[in-house]
């Protein structure tokens, strides 16, 4: 309330972490992993761990994604889409699967999206993307 003199008075406040409320799950995508090259419309094994820390169970559709920079989004070449277990609050499921490389021959990030559409309901939607480190698509 200002009752107490001080030099500078807009540094008495700061907003903490952000907090889910209510009953739903929580996707996050915790890691992602590739080969460092693969080529062209080949395979890659990906390695991708997806979290649950919501209040409740559920599950969601996994989609592995190729972009040119570190900022996944459905507007990235898709390469494959994977089953994810039902994951109980506060549970982690390591995946592991073949995914298919771009057509065309460059550097890429790989990355992965969990509910790419946004049809389940969860407590926070803006933490369902992450990106590995770079992948060598190399061909004739």
């Amino acid at each position: 309330s200002g009752s107490v003199p001080e030099l500078i008075e807009d540094n008495n406040a700061t907003a903490g972490n952000q907090v889910g409320v209510g009953y739903a799950p929580d996707f996050v995508i915790s890691s992602i992993s590739t080969g460092p090259t693969a080529n062209i419309g080949g395979q890659l094994l990906a390695t991708i761990t997806v979290c649950n820390q919501g209040t409740q169970a559920g599950s969601a559709p996994l989609d592995v994604f190729f972009s040119t920079d570190t900022f996944i989004s459905i507007n990235d070449y898709i390469s494959s889409g994977m089953p994810v277990p039902y994951l109980e609050a506060g549970a982690c499921a390591t995946i592991t699967e073949n995914v298919w490389a771009p057509y065309q021959s460059g550097t890429y990030y790989a990355g992965a999206i969990i509910d790419r559409w946004g049809g389940i309901p969860e407590l926070f939607k803006d933490n369902n993307a992450a990106a590995s480190g770079t992948v060598v698509v190399v061909g004739p």
